[in-house]
């Protein structure tokens, strides 16, 4: 790989399958059935996820600890050896005979100590490789079987296999230095009395000290760790969760309090990141110094208690120094760190698996068993006095006993979500559920489906385990339109196309070039909500269920869709089925056989539509009446049927029932023809991989890392301070030589001592300076990236989130951040203090033996080319991994998102299938990687090895001729043998920067996105309002006004516009209802108006006088409100998801609540304003969460307000309130815009705008657009009317009428004032 790697790019097919021992689903077995064994020993609170550890990877990792000890033997011998060979310098007498075999003698225990040293290493990262991949799969199968309460935190589990499990990687090559330093402190004590009689007790006392300060450090990293990864959790939950309503930020112009607060998590972090990197700097400045220190107090107490020092005594002590201070101030304190934070890591997924699981198989026996008893085979699903409850789930994983306190307490203030549940669903019979907002209908599926905790005395059961789910929120997976429909299911072609006529689906897949072969983005970003919605419906009717759980499918999409839908899928290829709809579309309720009303999380009637349209004490009931009084075709949407089955190519992928303002890259085609895509295989290479870089890591990146952490002034300090300390220390040694081998009268002359004193103090002070300076400024560098990386990520356009995948995001603002706060400062610094001590050894080296300056050349070219073969390859490597871990933690928030539909289609083991390849195919990458790092350094270390040999042999050799003093010989030698172990290690740490330095790059790709608006943009635009201080002003736009002059709209990367020259002007406070069929740019119009995608020409958009071309972004969505029709939270509380900029007063948002009917609701919750708001509004129902979106709109109180047509979630008392807040409430003097997908919600409006291929093709009056003949070519809205059932077409005219008077009557007053 290495010779391959060199010569060109590798490719990740090339790389070599992973042995059996490593793979994922292998280990993670072995983990959770030990788990298991330990939990049945010693239960819950007793089981010990340390001792799982040891029973599973204790033998191999026990066995690796004898050659740990055999090295220490034969770094001691180095020592030992070299002694004897300084002795026979120092006798002129000796015979080269007993020079050359001590020479050989060093140079065998040399090799030794480098072939053992990366066999040992080796195994120790290949064990702390299987203990990472054990656990991560370990969670991923955890994850598959928790509560969705549970699960609910994606970003604390993501924090968790990212950060924590990394920890038992670390410790894996160093956990044996615990008790291996003490071993070779003894070693050393000992063989340093023969040579210094009790002076070594001082020497080795003062490596002594080092360890409680270590231990002081690794008490302080795991305190630090403690506290750190809860601020981490807390900041990667965050930015998960705004990232994925990147939309609803964008539309608000929220992106400044949300980089404010995401910057004031990471502040937090960063004081405690301070905190670790002053801890390490003082680790790293105490391991160069200590070898200065240790000198000190060997040699000069060996003066003070009368001893002479010769050149064997000094430099074979400094040997045994040397090897000894590597092992106790590097690996044993790394140990004690990576151990120490290991164990916070084992306790945090400890908590994690001892989370309680959901129902097992002996419980479906049990509702088999209470369905039998009830002696009816045709009886699918029972409930019986049920009371049902959520779990209050986990906000930290600081350790199991916080976890189970947690849950304790959240049992023990569990409010049931449901209560007095008697429910049966027969076979062939389809059940309707409806009820207002909050009612619980969605809590009825998911107890249903076993989500929810039930009370002891409920009797649930189910008679098959054949199950199918459709959820409120569509669950899309990253793929192919057939994949989804399939999920795992074999190709049945008869069947998938007589689901796709079902289901709606014959215009859509004839629509995309691709066909069912299309591939779709992440969570479905290419499709619209209905889309979404019959893809998902799609999938549950091709897996042929026994039983189907609907959750509102028919919200998406229009009457006409819905009527299909209903019809031909649900009363129709299901007709035999068992089926819970839940709908807030009444008139499938009528249809249904049963009919079930919830409120308040109970039962308030069932029967027959009409028994419960009667139901006293139901306050829905009065809204069914009123429903049943409606004329038939109401509700019938502005698409008819043709639609359905005529295949168009829109130029966004959006439909009627659009959910999602993102454009499509698809453009459209021309005269009805499929529009060109790209190939199927392309789009999902572009749409599933991640950018792969290839090369070497520019110098510009090292150049902006530094440069964002450090001024000129500061980086030629460092320089100085870092050449300084290496010239200081080496001029120290050699003046320890020069002492040595003076005569009688200089060794006892306490001068030298003195001035190797002073030596000392000096280095000691500016190793701690330039380590302290280094890591301040990557300290820095971090801090100032991610806040590019933020600011940068949250302005760039919408289609960079289109095109990349949650996950993909989030490596980069998890891992490799992570990377930069930690892994890159240490490495670096590590790499540029050997880089210095190995210039000062070649230089002491030609110094001592000038004849070596003609070997140095050879031996460092070799050395070149090695070093340049493995970093070209194991650069290439480093990135291949990094791309193949990130479908590894997408998978994470993706299957814990649809976990409630991966459950119910029993879809477990598919799903594990697909992550364990995934986690196989990233470990065969990454060992490779560790591979390679042992292939150069083994390669290096024996190089040097030789090098050593050659010199010894030499040295011998040129005794004589040369004049070799044994001062100089045993300062030489001493050095070299230094050089054997750091070498190599420099050179791999110089590839391990290169390769942390891909994290960089990769953050710096994020830091400069291209905007939605530049500079001179926004300069342009303060320029323009330069009299109102460079914004509109304040009152802007004080009318509502909006004018429209020629307005086009092309989307990027493609040619035709999907707007093409609407020119109209709306008045101040009008209601204005935008219509049109499929494709005829409603929602491109949306867009224009909020600038998502630029109109032309410039100025064509004018509200209130000012273009919105000469208004910042910023400004312009900040002045406008919108009523998105899928409503997005976020996490935190409630009055920063209402008054994110915190500048409304308590009492005014308790005001808006209470006009939104929500007042009662937060009153009586926990919190009150400060009510928790889960990831993605998840504690809220749909409803609630369309409320808190029209309370934001009202709390704006802007002249302007675009709604999306936001009652698909909503029941009708809720649909009420919103119409009655645009007529005569909160909006009645703002001007509305409301994209309308059905007329009757917008047929007493003041204007119609009637869109058509992205042409205003027909605007005016309801009333005056159908007083015109139906059959003229320019009557398009009566068309639309006439084209609807003659009830509704009646009543539509009736109440356009009846506007239209009111309008002549306000009119007529005005003119008689």
């Amino acid at each position: 790989m290495v010779g391959r790697g060199a010569r060109r790019e590798l490719r990740p097919e090339e790389f070599p399958t992973i042995e059996a021992v490593d793979e994922s689903r292998y280990l993670s077995g072995r983990i959770l059935e030990e788990w298991d064994k330990e939990v049945k020993l010693h239960g819950h609170s007793g089981a010990k996820l340390w001792r799982v550890v040891g029973k599973v990877f204790g033998r191999q990792y026990t066995i690796a600890g004898f050659w740990y000890l055999l090295e220490s033997c034969f770094k001691m011998g180095e020592g030992l050896t070299l002694g004897y060979l300084l002795q026979w310098f120092q006798d002129p007498n000796a015979t080269k005979r007993e020079g050359f075999l001590w020479a050989l003698g060093v140079s065998i225990c040399v090799a030794m100590h480098a072939i053992l040293h990366h066999v040992v290493f080796l195994q120790g990262m290949r064990t702390g490789t299987q203990i990472r991949v054990a656990f991560i799969a370990a969670i991923y199968r955890k994850c598959l079987n928790l509560s969705v309460s549970n699960a609910s935190s994606t970003g604390l589990i993501v924090n968790l296999v990212s950060n924590d499990v990394q920890r038992f990687e670390d410790a894996g090559p160093f956990a044996h230095y615990a008790w291996i330093a003490p071993v070779e402190l003894a070693m050393a004590l000992y063989l340093m009395y023969i040579q210094i009689s009790w002076a070594a007790f001082p020497a080795i006392g003062s490596l002594l000290l080092v360890i409680p300060m270590q231990t002081a450090f690794a008490a302080q990293f795991a305190k630090l760790r403690k506290k750190l990864v809860v601020f981490r959790d807390d900041r990667i939950k965050t930015i998960s969760d705004m990232l994925g309503g990147i939309m609803v930020v964008k539309l608000y112009a929220w992106e400044i309090p949300f980089i404010k607060k995401i910057d004031e998590l990471r502040n937090t972090e960063l004081r405690y990141i301070k905190k670790a990197s002053v801890l390490r700097a003082i680790n790293e400045a105490l391991y160069f110094a200590s070898s200065s220190l240790t000198s000190l107090f060997a040699f000069v107490t060996y003066f003070l208690m009368g001893g002479l020092l010769t050149p064997a005594k000094v430099f074979t002590c400094l040997v045994y120094l040397s090897n000894v201070r590597l092992t106790v101030t590097n690996f044993f304190p790394k140990a004690l760190q990576f151990t120490s934070e290991s164990r916070i890591s084992l306790q945090r997924i400890e908590a994690f698996l001892a989370l309680p699981d959901m129902e097992t198989e002996e419980a479906h026996h049990k509702q088999v068993e209470f369905i039998d008893t009830l002696n009816d085979p045709t009886i699918m699903v029972a409930v019986r006095n049920g009371t049902f409850a959520w779990a209050g789930g986990v906000q930290s994983l600081e350790n199991k006993e916080v976890v189970h306190q947690t849950l304790e307490e959240a049992a023990e203030q569990v409010r049931p979500i449901l209560n007095n549940i008697d429910l049966t669903v027969r076979k062939g019979q389809v059940i309707g559920v409806c009820g207002p907002v909050g009612a619980g209908k969605s809590s009825l599926l998911n107890a249903l489906l076993g989500e929810m905790y039930s009370s002891p005395e409920t009797k649930l059961g189910l008679r098959s385990r054949r199950l199918a789910y459709c959820s409120q929120n569509p669950w899309i997976l990253t793929g192919t339109i057939k994949e989804n429909i399939l999920f795992g299911r074999p190709f049945e072609e008869t069947w998938f196309w007589e689901v796709i006529r079902a289901c709606a689906m014959e215009r859509d897949v004839s629509r995309f070039a691709n066909g069912i072969d299309t591939v779709i983005g992440e969570r479905g970003v290419t499709l619209s909500g209905g889309q979404r919605a019959r893809l998902a419906l799609a999938r549950a009717v091709y897996y042929n269920a026994d039983i189907y759980f609907l959750d509102d499918p028919l919200s998406a999409v229009d009457a006409n869709v819905g009527r299909h839908l209903f019809e031909k899928c649900i009363n129709g290829i299901l007709k035999d089925k068992a089926r819970v709809l839940v709908t807030h579309q009444l008139q499938y309720i009528q249809g249904c056989d049963h009919v079930v009303v919830m409120e308040g999380g109970r039962i308030a009637g069932e029967g027959s539509f009409a028994e419960v349209m009667n139901t006293k004490d139901s306050v829905f009931a009065s809204a069914l009446k009123d429903f049943a009084e409606k004329p038939a075709d109401m509700d019938k949407s502005l698409e008819d049927e043709e639609d359905i089955l005529a295949p168009e190519s829109p130029s966004v992928s959006v439909d009627t029932n659009t959910t999602s303002v993102v454009p499509s890259a698809r453009p459209k085609a021309e005269d009805g023809k499929k529009a060109k895509t790209p190939d199927a295989t392309d789009a999902h290479t572009e749409m599933s991989k991640e950018t792969l870089t290839v090369g070497s890591i520019s110098g510009d990146a090292y150049y902006k890392y530094f440069s964002s952490g450090s001024s000129v002034l500061t980086t030629v300090t460092l320089i100085i301070m870092l050449i300084a300390g290496e010239a200081i220390m080496d001029v120290g040694n050699w003046w320890l030589s020069r002492w040595s081998q003076s005569n009688e009268e200089g060794k006892r002359n306490a001068t030298n001592a003195w001035v190797f004193t002073i030596f000392v103090f000096v280095t000691v002070v500016v190793s701690m300076f330039r380590a302290l300076l280094f890591f301040f400024v990557s300290w820095r560098a971090g801090k100032v990236l991610f806040q590019k990386m933020v600011a940068s990520v949250f302005k760039v356009q919408m289609s960079f989130f289109q095109n990349n995948p949650h996950g993909r995001l989030m490596n980069r603002f998890s891992k490799d951040i992570n990377l930069l706060d930690e892994m890159l400062p240490q490495t670096f610094f590590d790499f540029i203090q050997c880089a210095f001590m190995v210039v000062g050894t070649l230089v002491i080296s030609v110094v001592v033996i000038p004849y070596l300056l003609v070997l140095v050349p050879f031996i460092a070219l070799a050395f070149y080319f090695l070093r340049t073969a493995y970093i070209e390859t194991s650069r290439q490597i480093k990135r291949i991994e990094a791309v193949t871990r990130s479908p590894v933690y997408s998978s994470f928030p993706s299957t814990i998102e649809g976990l409630s539909t991966v459950r119910a289609f029993s879809a477990e083991r598919q799903f594990e299938d697909r992550f364990v390849n995934l986690q196989n195919d990233n470990t065969s990458k990454y060992f490779m990687f560790l591979s390679c790092a042992r292939w150069l350094g083994f390669r290096l270390d024996v190089g040097s090895a030789l090098f050593l040999a050659v010199i010894a042999f030499a040295a011998v050799g040129l005794r004589d001729s040369m004049g070799l003093r044994p001062g100089l010989i045993g300062l030489l030698l001493s050095y070299v043998l230094q050089l054997t172990g750091l070498l190599q290690w420099c050179v791999r740490q110089s590839a391990e920067v290169e390769n942390y330095m891909v994290s960089v790059e990769r953050v710096l790709e994020y830091t400069d996105l291209p905007p939605e608006e530049t500079e001179e943009d926004i300069k342009r635009s303060r320029a323009v309002h330069a009299a109102t201080n460079g914004q509109p002003p304040e009152s802007w736009p004080s009318g509502g006004e909006v004018k429209l002059s020629g307005m086009s709209l092309t989307y990027p990367g493609t040619a035709k516009p999907v707007l093409r020259g609407i020119t109209k002007t709306i008045p101040a406070g009008t209601k204005v209802g935008i219509v049109g069929r499929t494709g005829a740019g409603k929602s491109s119009f949306l867009q224009a108006l909020f600038r998502i995608v630029n109109p032309t020409p410039e100025g064509c958009v004018v509200i209130d006088g000012i273009k919105t071309s000469d208004v910042c972004l910023q400004d312009l969505r900040s002045r406008i409100s919108i009523i998105p029709q899928e409503p997005f939270c976020f996490k935190g509380n409630l009055r920063f998801n209402v008054d994110p900029f915190g500048t409304v007063p308590d009492d005014v948002i308790w005001k808006v609540l209470g006009v939104v009917e929500l007042k009662d609701r937060v009153a009586n919750g926990p919190g009150k304003l400060d009510a928790e708001v889960a990831e993605n509004g998840g504690n809220w129902s749909v409803g609630e969460r369309q409320l808190i979106c029209l309370a934001r709109a009202i709390l704006r109180n802007t002249k302007l307000i675009v709604m999306d047509e936001a009652t698909s979630a909503v029941d009708l008392r809720t649909d009420a309130l919103l119409q009655s807040a645009i007529r005569d409430g909160m909006f009645a003097d703002a001007t509305v815009l409301t994209i309308a997908h059905r007329l009757n919600t917008v047929i007493d409006y003041d204007h119609i705008m009637v869109l058509d291929d992205g042409c205003l093709v027909e605007s005016g009056t309801p009333f005056e657009l159908l007083a015109k003949d139906a059959s003229v070519e320019d009557a398009w809205f009566a068309r639309m009317v006439e084209d609807m059932g003659e009830d509704a077409r009646a009543h539509l005219r009736k109440v356009a009428e009846e506007k239209e008077m009111l309008r002549r009557d306000r009119e007529a007053g005005v003119l008689t004032e």
